[in-house]
């Protein structure tokens, strides 16, 4: 999938963020359906590049979550992945 131009601009913020700042957290929020799991991709395969790192993901919704962390990682070298939890799971 080809980034849209105010996702590479996105993209690049957070990247400028973490790069020139002493920022270690950033938060893209935007409307449903505008690529913020395809910002957030970008930016973990960037910082992934340069090391080891952390990623918690935290989304209200859990249809949209379950569908989300596959596509959220990618084919990040992903040693442990924690799925969520389905409501049958929960407790």
């Amino acid at each position: 999938m080809k980034a849209k131009p105010f996702q590479e601009a996105t993209v690049a913020a957070v990247m400028r963020a973490f790069n020139q700042t002493s920022a270690r957290r950033y938060l893209v929020a935007d409307e449903p359906g505008l690529g913020k799991t395809f910002v957030a991709r970008r930016v973990l395969s960037e910082l992934s590049a340069n090391g080891k790192l952390t990623v918690l993901y935290v989304c209200a919704n859990q249809p949209i979550a379950a569908q989300n962390v596959d596509q959220l990682l990618g084919d990040l070298d992903v040693d442990c992945c924690c799925r969520p939890k389905t409501d049958h799971q929960s407790g």
